[in-house]
């Protein structure tokens, strides 16, 4: 048998060649519809080693023996239906046991059966009974296929190793046999068999109960956390690319099964003539013993199963792969968030630097099919919270883009203000510019603006000094990160708070792509002083904007020469209002257009000045 190495990056690796146009799935009677189900060949583009399973396509019989040391084996019957999938290159097996454990308990599992580029092989199979993920690697030994348990629980050194043997006796007959190791290969031990028998063409055979859609009243709260998945949703994709980002649709569906107990994806597009269409089959089961998610993701441009998992965390679902890597492999973290009634998103994060900074590889957003989508420009933001690290609840607003991975910018007010009062039209703009926007309410705010700052009215009252809010915007830019949409973070400051996003720079500027300071405080600011921090903030791209007038003043003059010895753009616009009031018409005597262009071109090319006539 081949030597087979198992490598998750080689799954990861077939989102670098998505370009694609949207292809439609069906939901009939509550059950999802795979257009490779109807299959009675593998696909044409499908690896050729494929045909050697394509006669176990069909509905089956099945004879169950589970050995037990010094007792008598467990025996029971069951049926299994076996089909193509992802359009042709793989196969789907659904088995569903009368009763596996002699208690009059039934066991229902689903497997994924594929061939990779390099001719190696794979069973991924989940299951009701311990309702947990396993995936097996190996190749034809002769007639035989024979696997070895690719993720094991316990790591490399794992005590217990597992092999599968699929033996085919004939076109109509064929087993199963699994087989335990607890001395590393030396000896092996059946512990199961199943036998397959083929069954006559029947469309009732296999249990309709197992595809129904219908969650099992009996499952753990936490197996409730991806039901937003549940239904039918067009997606809008990003994905960077050498010659810029890459952006395509696509059609998912998702329902229960396994008799209720786990959620399977299927999702379809196509585009590119030189790859087969793009179909992606997702099993989804909550691990209860262990309190986490197990996921298996199979698609038929690499056909080499991904097993990854992970926890709810606050207000997201945060997965990841299971396999060991060095310390040179990069880290992948994918994020389900801003779960709504009829639309959730989701990002694949990547570090190359062990997880210090991360940066996104893919991005979706899902809207269920035939809801009517928002326009980003004039929906309501969404209130969000977050809480600092003093423990100061920290109120914002959240204007989504509808648009993957689309740039996000935070907006923080001025002294006496709140982000609604000085941010609500500007925020607009910056949706209908296909922005991504945050705006909080910091401590050092007020009614100045005709509005209530919310983190100040839960506090119960202002601080003493500007310097103390800063917590504030640490804890903000973390929520962003969490619920942002994938793309670059740029951070704007007014006035006091034009101060602060600069020691944000200079304290967490991996996280940052650049930052607008307009107006920054040139005095009363404590610690957080502008000359404190801008040797340290200097790495991150910064924008500095005032009005004219705020030049006569000695304190501005002499930071603006701060500025320009540490070769930072200062921008000046005439008749303008002070802070981020510069970009709005109603509040400044001039024209805000110079202002407005300048601010786009730093978010478009934040390295780059205004340069020169």
């Amino acid at each position: 048998m081949k030597t087979q190495t198992y490598k998750w990056q080689a799954a990861i690796a077939f989102l670098f060649y998505f370009t694609s146009q949207p292809v439609f799935a069906e939901i009939r009677d509550g059950r999802m519809f795979d257009q490779g189900l109807q299959r009675t060949a593998p696909a044409e583009t499908a690896h050729e080693e494929l045909s050697r399973l394509a006669p176990l396509v069909g509905d089956w019989d099945v004879k169950l023996e589970i050995y037990q040391p010094e007792l008598e084996p467990l025996r029971s019957t069951g049926a299994a239906r076996i089909t193509f999938m992802n359009r042709g290159h793989g196969l789907m097996e659904r088995t569903r046991i009368a009763d596996f454990d002699g208690q009059d308990h039934p066991m229902a599992t689903l497997a994924f059966i594929a061939v990779d580029a390099q001719g190696a092989w794979s069973m991924s199979e989940g299951n009701s009974w311990n309702e947990t993920i396993s995936v097996y690697t190996g190749d034809f030994e002769g007639d035989h296929l024979v696997l070895d348990n690719a993720m094991r629980p316990g790591g490399a050194k794992s005590l217990l190793l597992i092999r599968r043997t699929l033996e085919r006796d004939g076109d109509d007959t064929f087993s199963l046999r699994t087989e335990t190791s607890s001395d590393f290969g030396k000896t092996w031990s059946v512990s199961a068999v199943r036998h397959y028998s083929r069954h006559a063409q029947n469309d009732d055979f296999f249990p309709v109960r197992s595809d129904t859609g219908i969650a099992n009243p009996e499952r753990p709260a936490g197996a409730s956390e991806f039901d937003f998945l549940l239904g039918e949703f067009d997606a809008s994709h990003w994905m960077p690319g050498p010659q810029g980002p890459r952006r395509w649709t696509s059609n998912a569906t998702a329902t229960y099964v396994l008799d209720g107990n786990a959620i399977l994806e299927f999702d379809w597009h196509d585009n590119d003539p030189n790859l087969p269409d793009a179909a992606t089959s997702i099993l989804r089961i909550y691990n209860r013993s262990m309190r986490r998610w197990e996921s298996l993701f199979l698609t038929n441009r690499s056909n080499v199963p991904l097993y990854f998992g992970g926890v709810r965390e606050e207000d997201r679902i945060v997965l990841h792969p299971f396999a060991a890597q060095t310390a040179s492999s990069p880290l992948f973290q994918w994020i389900f968030f801003d779960q709504q009634a009829d639309a959730y998103r989701w990002k694949g994060l990547r570090s190359d630097d062990r997880g210090e900074t991360w940066s996104p590889h893919w991005a979706i957003e899902f809207h269920r099919k035939g809801m009517a989508v928002p326009d980003p420009a004039s929906a309501p933001p969404q209130e969000i919270k977050t809480r600092a690290s003093d423990g100061v609840t920290v109120f914002g607003d959240h204007y989504r883009s509808g648009i993957p991975a689309s740039p996000t910018v935070v907006l923080f007010h001025q002294a006496g203000g709140d982000a609604r009062g000085e941010y609500s039209a500007i925020a607009r703009r910056l949706v209908g510019d296909g922005f991504e926007v945050f705006a909080f309410d910091a401590r050092g705010g007020g009614d100045r603006f005709g509005s209530t700052n919310r983190t100040v009215q839960a506090l119960g009252g202002d601080v003493d000094g500007y310097c103390e809010a800063y917590p504030d915007l640490e804890a903000a830019l973390e929520k962003v990160f969490q619920l942002g949409s994938g793309g670059p973070i740029f951070a704007v400051g007014s006035s006091y708070s034009a101060a602060l996003v600069i020691r944000l720079a200079a304290e967490h500027g991996k996280l940052l792509a650049g930052v607008a300071a307009f107006s920054p405080a040139p005095g009363l600011m404590g610690d957080c002083a502008v000359e404190n921090w801008l040797e340290a903030a200097k790495s991150t791209p910064l924008l500095v904007l005032r009005p004219q007038k705020e030049m006569e003043d000695e304190r501005v003059a002499a930071q603006a020469t701060l500025f320009e010895d540490q070769g930072i753009e200062l921008f000046v616009a005439p008749d303008a209002a002070h802070g981020a009031s510069m970009l709005n018409p109603e509040r400044s005597k001039g024209d805000t257009g110079p202002t407005w262009e300048r601010l786009q071109g730093f978010f478009a090319s934040p390295g780059q000045g205004a340069g020169t006539d």
